[in-house]
């Protein structure tokens, strides 16, 4: 039951960075994507860094490994 709610939560925060993403190509800042989504500018640039370098595989939840 734990893990349920551990992986819901990761999905919806897998779900938040494809939003991000989204908001970026629609031509939001980070600055901007960070206030709509509630979370740090910094996380928003490490999303789009990683969207640069692998595309949406790089802000999917990978799992634990």
């Amino acid at each position: 039951m734990r893990n349920d709610k551990n992986q819901k939560r990761l999905k919806d925060l897998e779900k938040r960075r494809q939003n991000g993403i989204r908001l970026l190509k629609k031509g939001y800042t980070c600055y901007g994507v960070a206030k709509e989504l509630g979370v740090s500018k910094q996380s928003v640039m490490r999303w789009r860094e990683r969207y640069e370098k692998e595309g949406l595989e790089g802000v999917k939840w990978k799992g634990i490994s």
